[in-house]
């Protein structure tokens, strides 16, 4: 289980601006498949990410947003299957 503190600030890019940012971080070792699927709760967000065929439960708890942007709250992630077995104990799950 993963949990902790999210930041996040978002900006637009401007045409040519992801081959300059390209150029000065490289290209990635390797790339990755995630599928997300929301499911909004008010202000919290409940999250099933699907990643290289592995699927993740996340709990985003309600954000608060600073002044230039930057968005902060508490996450927890956990493989699906973890979250299965918690809810539905039992042999041959």
């Amino acid at each position: 289980m993963k949990t902790g503190p999210e930041v996040e600030a978002k900006f637009r890019l401007q045409p040519g601006q992801s081959a300059a940012i390209a150029a000065i971080l490289g290209h990635p070792d390797r790339t990755l498949s995630q599928v997300d699927t929301y499911f909004d709760v008010g202000d919290r967000v409940l999250r099933i990410r699907v990643e290289d065929g592995l699927p993740y439960l996340t709990r985003k708890d309600a954000a608060t947003r600073t002044p230039d942007g930057i968005k902060s709250r508490h996450e927890v992630e956990q493989p699906l299957a973890e979250v299965v077995e918690d809810l539905l104990p039992g042999p041959g799950l």
